[in-house]
């Protein structure tokens, strides 16, 4: 089996997310696991690797919903079961959005 490449543990996330490009055209999409450099989820609407997106995730901490906003590009896409799977790497998160999501890391139990 091949050695785990992964800088950081991903963790399940099933739900809805919407996904824009350059804050003006937005898709609907389904995070499918997280993790605190990137995202993988899927989307109907085929993805183009490179492509700045601005994403908007809700995050169960605790008794309340905290949405994180961030920016990442897609370094990878496929299609999989007709599904349009696509893997995103954060490069832009604010500390508190950081920390959010970490927080929701560190409480969540069901690695992907």
């Amino acid at each position: 089996m091949g050695e785990e490449r992964r800088k950081y543990p991903r963790f399940s996330l099933n739900q809805c997310i919407q996904i824009s490009f350059g804050k003006e055209t937005f898709i609907d999409a389904e995070a499918v696991n997280i993790s605190m450099s990137g995202i993988l989820c899927s989307s109907s609407v085929p993805i183009d690797n490179l492509d700045k997106i601005f994403m908007m995730i809700d995050l169960p901490i605790g008794n309340e919903i905290k949405t994180i906003q961030c920016e990442g590009v897609p370094m990878y896409a496929k299609t999989v079961e007709g599904k349009n799977m696509f893997g995103v790497q954060f490069t832009e998160i604010s500390e508190e959005a950081c920390s959010d999501l970490k927080q929701y890391l560190d409480t969540s139990s069901t690695t992907a």
